[in-house]
């Protein structure tokens, strides 16, 4: 049974067997977890990069799709950089300049191994492969792994530093299924899928949710899309993948909450929005509901998830459906001062607009201005 569910894994991973025991060779044995796993995912899949390009190697695939291969591996690093770049802006990294060096020095060297051979033959392509591949560890094992200990020195929490930089990035059904397998964990459950998206489309477009305001928008959409993964987890998961998607819509819940709220608020004072003292109210109620729903959870109430996915169809309906549509009329001949303003408070690092939650958004926005269904 263990054989057969091992290379069902594999089927769905989509990845050869001498890929993955590689890859999972290589992290078993170089111990390079960080124990941040967004981080560990990138790097895992960096590798994986540059084990499939050596395969293709092997088979004497043509140079245009090493090329194409290789390039996807570089982009993911750049990537993940970007992320623990962010992760250093935010915990006040003292070695950061020199880590970000680090970054830039080790895309502009690869990227020279790779340009100042055009059409290598194949033991010289192994042979750079190999040297971009050890490099990568190197960075890993020195560099990245100090920062990890800085944090821990400084009693960050590093799940919630982990769901924080899961705000500002997008993972593919993909990466979240080969980092699962070779930990043998569920931390990235599967509701980062196309259908996923499609269905956040499907349901902002036919409660007509916009409001017109792209931050609000914005901060909106991911709402949704957090309900979206919960009800679809709630749907089709065992327990324990459930109660890890539980958690991980709380957590991002909570910091929605942080965010959106106080950035609605905020327009609302400066633009003398009527009703603000009403809508504050329904925003603290909404805190409250968390806060219920989290000691459900922790009674380990069965009831806890659904009850969640509930509220927050109630939430989407009534508050943004009705009451956050009369900030689409109140804000309808004010937007060049409210874009003056959003422009203002993200100069001044007010307001945060995270990458994930962007992309979203613009994924959401060119299927709307494509006509698509």
């Amino acid at each position: 049974m263990e054989i057969y569910l091992y290379l069902l894994n594999l089927r769905k991973l989509g990845m050869s067997k001498t890929r993955y025991f590689k890859v999972k060779e290589i992290w078993d044995k170089t111990k390079i977890q960080l124990d941040i796993p967004i981080i560990d995912l990138y790097h895992m899949w960096i590798l994986s990069g540059f084990v499939h390009v050596e395969e293709l190697v092997e088979l004497e695939f043509a140079q245009s799709m090493l090329n194409k291969h290789l390039t996807e591996t570089l982009e993911c690093a750049r990537v993940c950089f970007q992320l623990e770049e962010i992760a250093f802006e935010k915990y006040k990294y003292p070695q950061a300049e020199e880590h970000i060096d680090e970054h830039a020095r080790y895309l502009n060297q690869v990227e020279h191994l790779f340009n100042e051979f055009s059409n290598p033959e194949s033991g010289l392509l192994k042979s750079l492969l190999y040297a971009a591949h050890q490099m990568m560890l190197e960075h890993i094992e020195e560099s990245d792994k100090k920062f990890t200990s800085f944090l821990l020195k400084k009693k960050v929490d590093l799940e919630e530093c982990n769901e924080e930089l899961l705000l500002d990035t997008n993972i593919s059904k993909s990466q979240a299924k080969l980092y699962n397998t070779i930990t043998d964990s569920v931390v990235f459950y599967e509701g980062m899928e196309r259908g996923i998206i499609e269905n956040v489309i499907d349901m902002w477009r036919s409660l007509d949710l916009s409001i017109h305001i792209p931050i609000i928008d914005m901060q909106h959409l991911w709402l949704l899309r957090l309900l979206v993964e919960l009800e679809s987890a709630c749907r089709s998961m065992n327990s324990r993948k459930k109660k890890m998607a539980f958690q991980n819509t709380m957590l991002r819940s909570f910091e929605y909450t942080r965010e959106h709220f106080f950035i609605e608020e905020l327009l609302m004072r400066k633009f003398n929005y009527p009703d603000l003292h009403n809508h504050g109210n329904e925003h603290k109620r909404f805190v409250t509901m968390l806060n219920n729903r989290n000691q459900e959870f922790r009674q380990k109430k069965i009831s806890a998830a659904p009850n969640l996915v509930q509220d927050l169809k109630n939430w989407l309906l009534t508050h943004i459906g009705v009451n956050d549509k009369k900030l689409r009329g109140f804000f309808a001949g004010k937007m060049k001062g409210v874009n003056e303003f959003i422009k203002d408070i993200y100069s001044k690092e007010i307001l945060k607009i995270h990458s994930g939650q962007f992309e979203l958004y613009k994924k959401v926005m060119s299927s709307s201005t494509n006509g698509k269904k």
